[in-house]
């Protein structure tokens, strides 16, 4: 018998999260926030620790407005 684990992933997931649940590579991911494509604390924000992390829901949000995040 096989034990199978779902989960729900985070609210802000890491940089390589959001790579395999979208498809932009590493730089496509740094470019949009960089050049403010993504909206600092909508799309992206920097944890306590540091780490870039990524809201994947606000990016489908984004995905389905057609335009910059607000």
């Amino acid at each position: 018998m096989n034990n199978v684990i779902a989960v729900n992933p985070a609210k802000w997931v890491k940089p390589s999260i959001m790579f395999a649940m979208t498809g932009y590579t590493q730089d496509a991911l740094d470019s949009k926030r960089k050049n403010g494509v993504w909206e600092e604390g909508v799309i992206w924000k920097k944890a306590p620790d540091g780490n870039i992390l990524y809201s994947w829901r606000a990016y489908e949000a984004w995905v389905e407005r057609g335009s910059r995040a607000a």
